[in-house]
């Protein structure tokens, strides 16, 4: 994940897994080098610089039991969780099991949801980052839709245009009554 994306300097991160990515949270400070408790991790795969900087001080290796630990989790303050994802629907459910590239896109079609909608709170994306929020499903799919590859795009506002429920009906089909309460 880029340094820009972080909004505090000197985090720490506890993590299954480093790779090149975490080059760039140390050349930016974003993560200090000085701090010996600076990142956790049970394994590092990448380039040999990554290995390298591994063998420096900041990057501490544990077996992920220690990882994982209930109260070294609780000492996180403030805890904040980062995953990777295969598919993120304009909802904002994410798919992070199945798949063959990272991609936004109307609907999760495997059927695999990792993630509901409810627990998602900011994605990140190549094209941007979107808070979602407290975000209406609307407003979460012109967010989302912005994540997108710009060739997808319009794909992708019309499948969400193409989902709502026509004006007077809720998503289960009933009519409304006057104060839009389902009747």
């Amino acid at each position: 994940m880029p340094a820009r994306c972080w909004m505090a300097p000197e985090i720490r991160l506890r993590t299954g897994m480093v790779g090149d990515w975490l080059l760039e949270l140390l050349d930016s400070g974003a993560v200090s080098g000085e701090d010996p408790d600076a990142c956790t991790t049970t394994l590092a795969a990448g380039s040999a610089r990554l290995y390298a900087a591994c063998a420096g001080a900041g990057v501490r290796f544990v077996t992920s039991g220690e990882l994982t630990e209930p109260t070294a989790m609780a000492a996180c303050s403030p805890f904040v969780a980062v995953n990777s994802a295969l598919e993120v629907d304009l909802r904002g459910q994410v798919n992070a099991e199945r798949g063959a590239r990272s991609r936004i896109v109307a609907r999760i079609e495997s059927g695999t949801v990792t993630s509901p909608q409810s627990d998602v709170d900011i994605v990140v994306t190549e094209h941007g980052t979107a808070d979602i929020r407290a975000t209406s499903l609307a407003t979460r799919e012109k967010l989302l839709i912005a994540l997108a590859d710009e060739r997808h795009r319009p794909a992708l506002a019309d499948r969400a245009l193409a989902a709502r429920p026509p004006a007077g009906r809720t998503p289960a089909g009933r009519t409304t009554d006057l104060a839009g309460a389902p009747s």
